[in-house]
């Protein structure tokens, strides 16, 4: 019997301790900042360049991330492809207190040309492209990544090669060649030398 109550009161403690009892325990994981209407401008202004399937199959807003800031808003969203799994990256939209966009990063314009939105060469493909190319081959592993660039406003696929790499006192010098290739077709859209002195 004396088992029985010390069973019956450990299961209590047990119970107290991995139970809640606070009004936190009940709050969402994160807490939503943005206010609907900031939200749905920036959802909107997402829209009118994807197109809403497009938008709706393969985008998303990331609410932890999204935050007020002082100049305004920073909306977030992530744009995901299950089969097209290089294609995991994040628009960034920055808004003022009125709502009006400020700057964006991220976002393909398929209603402007379609093909910014076909994600068709994987990265095998482009490693193949690569050993075709005139890319020479440096002093350490390429870097190539699917990624946004800012210079074309378009994803690409970027690599890098390196022909020289030093670090002294923490100053970054090296060099090589730069490439990036369509997503699309393979296509190369820019090939040329990179410096950091």
């Amino acid at each position: 019997m004396k088992n029985f109550y010390l069973s019956v009161f450990t299961l209590f403690i047990i119970m107290q301790f991995y139970s809640c009892s606070c009004k936190d325990c009940e709050k969402p994981e994160y807490q939503i900042t943005i206010p609907a209407e900031i939200l749905d401008k920036g959802i909107d202004y997402v829209m009118a360049k994807t197109g809403q399937d497009f938008f709706n199959e393969y985008i998303s807003v990331d609410y932890v991330e999204s935050k007020e800031t002082e100049k305004g808003f920073d909306l977030v969203f992530y744009l995901k492809m299950i089969e097209n799994d290089f294609v995991d990256e994040v628009i960034d939209i920055k808004l003022d207190k009125n709502g009006d966009i400020v700057s964006e990063r991220g976002i393909p314009n398929c209603i402007m040309n379609n093909e910014e939105c076909d994600f068709l060469i994987n990265k095998n493909r482009v490693l193949e492209i690569i050993n075709n190319s005139d890319l020479s081959t440096g002093i350490r592993k390429n870097e190539v990544e699917f990624r946004w660039s800012k210079e074309l406003q378009k994803y690409v696929w970027h690599i890098l090669s390196f022909h020289n790499e030093s670090e002294i006192g923490g100053e970054y010098k090296g060099n090589g060649q730069e490439m990036m290739i369509s997503p699309k077709d393979g296509k190369i859209l820019i090939f040329r030398e990179w410096i950091i002195k």
